[in-house]
């Protein structure tokens, strides 16, 4: 198992275990937005994209919304379970920082 992989595994309990209204250090952010945050980030490319391009801040926004307002344990499970196979080749370059860091943030 990848670095990568354990530290998702380690977030997604996390997660489950804190529920969706715990602080993290991210200012402003619940762990629901990690959650919406890290399964967009890797479910829905196009509108991740908004985090750098203004054009699709709105598209990110919508998506946001629409992903909190899931269930909030399906969307860890989902996002938990892996990124989708066409971003498995590059899941411990794209992502090693990233759960790190966001694990430290919960």
């Amino acid at each position: 198992m990848t670095f990568s992989a354990a530290q998702r595994n380690k977030l997604a309990q996390l997660l489950i275990e804190l529920g969706p209204d715990a602080p993290t250090l991210c200012e402003g952010w619940e762990t629901k937005d990690m959650a919406a945050h890290l399964w967009i980030r890797e479910n829905r490319v196009d509108a991740a994209a908004g985090m750098f391009i203004s054009k699709l801040e709105n598209r990110l926004e919508n998506l946001t919304q629409e992903t909190l307002s899931r269930n909030y344990e399906d969307v860890v499970k989902e996002w938990a379970a892996g990124p989708p196979r066409w971003l498995k080749g590059i899941d411990t370059k794209m992502n090693t920082m990233e759960h790190f860091i966001h694990y430290e943030d919960v």
